[in-house]
C-alpha cells in the first residue's frame, strides 16, 4: 500500500470543506441567496428624515418583506434616537422603534 506524500494544512482542509458545503448548499437550496417575503408580519411605523431618499428605500424593503409600513416624516430623529438610547455618533436618518 502506497501512502501519499501530500500534507494539507488545517486551513486548506477547512477552506475546501467550507467551500464545498457552500457550493452544495447553494445548489440544493440549503443556503438560499434570497428569501421569499413572509406573510403579513406586522405593522411598522418608520420615522424618517423628510429629505432622505434611503429612508423611502428602507420602507420599500420592509414592504417587500411582508411588513405594513406607515412612514412618518419628521425632523426630530435626534431626539427620538436619544429617547431609545442610540448613541449620538450612530444617529440614523430613519428609525422604527
Amino acid at each position: 500500500m502506497q501512502t501519499s506524500n501530500y500534507k494539507f494544512s488545517r486551513r486548506t482542509i477547512l477552506t475546501v470543506v467550507a467551500g464545498g458545503a457552500a457550493l452544495v448548499g447553494g445548489v440544493t437550496g440549503i443556503l438560499p441567496l434570497s428569501a421569499e417575503p413572509a406573510a403579513d408580519r406586522a405593522q411598522v411605523t418608520l420615522y424618517k428624515n423628510p429629505d432622505c431618499g434611503c429612508c423611502e428605500g428602507y420602507a420599500d424593503y420592509l414592504r417587500q418583506n411582508g411588513f405594513q409600513v406607515r412612514a412618518v416624516s419628521t425632523n426630530e430623529l435626534t431626539a427620538m434616537g436619544q429617547k431609545y438610547g442610540i448613541p449620538d455618533d450612530l444617529q440614523p436618518c430613519h428609525t422604527s422603534p
